[in-house]
């Protein structure tokens, strides 16, 4: 994609993946999912590839145990590469849960991730420093998310 703005870059990348879905003949409450995918970009135009890799992976893993008459019990984790040079792996831990009642369906999700990544500082003692590209005197931030999510839907 080329945009007529200038300093406007954006680059899809190229992705290979991977599933398994595992499910027991004798116990169709319970299923295991594992899912591989690999994304590949090309710099050859972007005036920022200095910053970034050519190539970031990601893991899922996850499963679902579905007791009769009961709440089914959901979890997963998905670690992913990320694909600027600066910032560290991301690690998302998930937990869910869902209900029908006839019609309407409840789901409850809650998903936890962190991260840490270096970053220029903020405030510069002088503006020299701002130009400064090796990072000696970058701070290290850590963030750490926990989300809440309750969805419900209606079928017609």
């Amino acid at each position: 994609i080329e945009y007529k703005i200038s300093g406007v870059y954006y680059e899809k990348p190229e992705k290979h993946n991977v599933a398994l879905l595992y499910t027991p003949k004798n116990n169709s409450n319970f299923s295991i999912a594992f899912e591989f995918e690999k994304n590949f970009w090309e710099h050859p135009y972007s005036p920022y590839a200095l910053m970034f890799k050519d190539e970031a992976i990601e893991y899922r893993f996850g499963f679902e145990f579905a007791p009769l008459k009961s709440f089914p019990i959901r979890a997963g984790l998905v670690y992913t590469e990320s694909p600027i040079i600066i910032m560290d792996p991301k690690t998302t831990l998930t937990l869910g849960t869902g209900k029908q009642f006839g019609n309407t369906i409840l789901d409850l999700a809650l998903s936890y991730n962190n991260l840490s990544y270096t970053f220029y500082d903020l405030f510069p003692a002088s503006l020299g420093d701002i130009n400064n590209l090796d990072c000696e005197d970058c701070d290290k931030v850590y963030e750490s998310n926990l989300k809440f999510l309750a969805t419900v839907r209606v079928n017609f």
